[in-house]
């Protein structure tokens, strides 16, 4: 062969290797871009299945201090209660002691 044949054909070899690339990387972009969209897909099954358990633990801790708010404003009822009644007996007896007497008692109790 002669050299500018030889040279032709190396330069024909070379285009058509880049020819077969380029058709590689396509289906490879392709294929890659199958995989990403499958990807993006679980992630946002995973998303939201994750939101969806959250909400349902928010909801049941929420009920939860629903239930412990109730709880405490019961026992603090009661509480008023007792103090009421003991208030009223204490009105009832005419034992409530006088400004005078409270303040000795402070003196007694916390004054050195």
């Amino acid at each position: 062969m002669r050299r500018g044949a030889i040279r032709e054909y190396s330069i024909a070899c070379y285009m058509a290797k880049q020819r077969f690339c380029r058709k590689c990387l396509k289906r490879s972009k392709r294929r890659l871009f199958e995989q990403i969209s499958a990807f993006k897909s679980q992630a946002l099954y995973l998303k939201q299945n994750l939101n969806t358990q959250a909400i349902a633990a928010l909801q049941h801790e929420f009920i939860e201090i629903g239930i412990d708010i109730a709880q405490l404003i019961q026992a603090m009822e009661k509480t008023i209660a007792e103090a009421r009644s003991f208030v009223a007996v204490l009105s009832d007896r005419k034992a409530l002691p006088t400004s005078g007497h409270v303040d000795n008692l402070y003196n007694l109790l916390y004054v050195d």
